[in-house]
């Protein structure tokens, strides 16, 4: 009797809190940026070559020099994603994606926004003073879109992702799951866990 008693006063167990969430990882989401940001140089070094010529060894401490001893470049224009020379809609797409890539990859590992937020800075200066800072100047509108277009975006994705794990089929589960973060469905399969859904759970460390 007592036994019947205490069963039935235990709160039902939420199924997403009985799956393997995968641990809270500041190094995972490090990999990820640098990872990315290593594929965008060797990207740009692709695309324009003579843009972003590494063998100008000269010419690219110059500027690196120059990167980091002038103010971010700003140009007034009617569009103020175009403030730095490139098109606008360019700045716009792109950097807003790279800065939701690096807000997610903080997120999904569970960290709260205003840590992901943090991330996604620190990706975006790491982009403009380390890599980019030595083939052309910082770009103002960059550093800002890419942290807060970033953030935005990412957590749309990020509820996104959280909601498709309630997909009841395995196979269209995972097939949304990679269109909304392929990097993070890679990671998630190397590591051998699961997006934590149970906020008992995630809470924790």
């Amino acid at each position: 009797m007592t036994i019947s008693i205490a069963a039935h006063s235990q709160a039902p167990v939420d199924p997403q809190c009985a799956s393997s969430p995968c641990k809270k990882s500041f190094l995972v989401p490090v990999i990820r940026i640098a990872a990315l940001e290593t594929s965008m140089h060797f990207g740009m070094l692709a695309i324009w070559p003579e843009a972003f010529d590494i063998t100008d060894t000269g010419k690219n401490a110059m500027q690196f020099r120059s990167s980091w001893s002038s103010f971010p470049e700003y140009r007034h224009a009617a569009n103020i994603f175009a403030s730095d020379g490139d098109w606008w809609h360019f700045n716009l797409i792109t950097h807003g994606l790279f800065g939701s890539e690096a807000y997610l990859a903080a997120r999904s590992w569970r960290h709260k926004p205003v840590i992901a937020f943090v991330y996604a800075v620190i990706a975006s200066f790491a982009w403009e003073y380390v890599v980019e800072a030595w083939y052309q100047h910082p770009s103002a509108i960059d550093l800002f879109w890419t942290p807060m277009g970033g953030a935005m975006l990412g957590e749309i994705r990020f509820q996104a992702l959280r909601a498709s794990r309630r997909i009841a089929s395995p196979g269209w589960r995972t097939v949304v799951g990679i269109i909304l973060d392929p990097l993070g469905e890679l990671e998630r399969m190397i590591m051998g866990c699961d997006l934590c859904l149970c906020d008992l759970v995630c809470s924790k460390f």
